[in-house]
């Protein structure tokens, strides 16, 4: 049977494949799966995509604990630097001002979406393109730093 692969050999990898496949898709609830958990916070719901050469991060914080937190801090090794920010609107006039933290209540969930907070990546080391997924480390007040896998979505107006 050189150079061929058995029947049952298929039969099992088909098996394997389905069973990863159907794992995968299992959830517990709407919120999308775990990004990542630190202490009592969950991300969820990660993606990015580009706006002229930076990348916006977006994601959904839930606090399960009793006490505030915030997110102060976000880094990724494809970025030079890496800002939290608000999409501010007057009038006509779109303003996106760094912030030095995004408050997460108690209780509470937040979510970074576009025209709200995000969280800014410039000075990336090489272009990003839709199907790259990034590891962004989110550094929050109290309960330390989570590094979630982020994918890179089209973007769109």
């Amino acid at each position: 049977m050189k150079g061929r692969t058995a029947p049952w050999n298929v039969g099992l990898m088909g098996a394997f494949v389905l069973a990863l496949l159907a794992a995968a898709s299992c959830g517990g609830d709407d919120t999308g799966p775990v990004a990542g958990k630190v202490g009592a916070l969950e991300v969820t719901d990660a993606y990015a995509r580009g706006v002229m050469d930076d990348v916006a991060v977006y994601f959904t914080v839930k606090n399960t604990g009793d006490t505030d937190d915030a997110l102060v801090e976000a880094s990724a090794e494809v970025a030079g630097m890496a800002t939290l920010h608000e999409t501010v609107t007057e009038g006509v006039n779109v303003r996106m001002p760094p912030v030095a933290e995004i408050e997460i209540p108690a209780q509470e969930e937040i979510t970074l979406q576009p025209g709200g907070y995000h969280v800014m990546l410039m000075d990336l080391e090489r272009p990003l393109k839709e199907g790259d997924s990034i590891e962004v480390r989110l550094t929050f007040r109290q309960a330390g730093t989570a590094t979630i896998q982020v994918p890179v979505v089209p973007y769109a107006e």
